[in-house]
């Protein structure tokens, strides 16, 4: 992420590139699997350099370093720099199973788990005309983490709440919702305000219930593949039946923390997604120039606004 903002809004140099492949290269010592994103964003770093070669060394160097970090991490683990861990694991899973799966299917769709996604579908083109370097890096790593994700044996990333390996693509991939404030139309405002409240709500629900609660009762195909039995529908029917224990909260039970202490994060929580929903109310009203939204306007300045025009 870190990458991809310093290539996409700071002027092409080759500092830029050399931050940019600094930062994948640390991605590379925390997550081996990183290394998908090396292409999508040496492609923006060849589109915003003029294509000059000193630009993708300058992204490279660093990279390399982290390969090598990598390398070392797992020679001083194992014993051999090629071991990485997952030499008992592949790709067996055929792609348009893993890929169908990742984009539809009822119990690990990431249009369920991330509702605002699907605007950012819907705003894709004007946002590839505005940045069409940008879009096109983004649309690439899409590409590629479909492909090798979808082919691999855990394409839905196991006991977990949602498609956990797209993770890392879903901010940049809502970088098109900043389109919604030049819609002419009010209902691109509500629907994105709808869309993260249902967002937060479905991820609320993996935050409060045991996620390995569906999978103990169900086989895995059931859950990925039948929304009666998925994770959603199992979370809902865990609080209807009074079964919300949070495992992240009584963890801190364990570890001295006092129950008003751990009630505070509902509150963290709640108060975060009402400042989300206020600045987007506010966004849309003040854009929107809607007179009856009087609550959210300087008073004064409208008023020097209203004599300039008087004058």
């Amino acid at each position: 992420l870190a990458g991809l903002v310093t290539l996409a809004f700071w002027q092409a140099a080759r500092s830029h590139g050399l931050a940019a492949g600094g930062a994948l290269g640390l991605a590379l010592l925390i997550r081996a699997p990183m290394a998908l994103y090396v292409l999508p964003l040496a492609w923006l770093v060849w589109r915003g350099a003029a294509q000059e070669r000193r630009h993708l060394l300058a992204f490279g160097v660093p990279i390399l370093l982290g390969v090598g970090g990598l390398l070392l991490h797992n020679a001083l683990r194992s014993g051999n720099p090629w071991t990485s861990g997952y030499a008992d694991q592949g790709f067996e899973t055929p792609p348009w199973v893993g890929i169908s799966g990742l984009l539809l299917a009822p119990g690990r769709s990431v249009f369920l788990f991330a509702p605002p996604l699907v605007l950012a579908v819907w705003l894709w083109r004007p946002f590839w005309r505005r940045w069409p370097a940008l879009a096109e890096a983004i649309g690439l790593a899409w590409g590629l983490a479909l492909l090798v994700y979808g082919s691999w044996w855990a394409w839905h990333g196991g006991w977990a709440w949602g498609p956990r390996f797209l993770v890392p693509l879903l901010p940049v991939s809502l970088l098109p919702l900043g389109l919604v404030w030049e819609q002419p139309r009010m209902l691109w405002r509500v629907g994105l305000a709808g869309a993260v409240l249902v967002g937060a709500l479905v991820n609320g629900l993996g935050t409060w219930t045991d996620v390995n609660r569906t999978y103990s009762r169900y086989a895995e195909q059931r859950v990925h593949w039948n929304w009666s039995t998925s994770q959603i529908p199992g979370a809902l029917e865990a609080l209807q039946a009074g079964k919300a224990v949070p495992l992240r909260m009584e963890r801190l039970g364990r570890i001295g923390w006092t129950e008003s202490g751990k009630l505070a994060w509902p509150g963290i929580l709640l108060g975060g997604l009402l400042s989300s929903l206020v600045g987007i109310i506010r966004k849309a009203a003040i854009s929107h120039g809607r007179e009856q939204t009087f609550f959210l306007r300087r008073p004064g300045r409208h008023r020097r606004r209203d004599d300039a025009r008087g004058a």
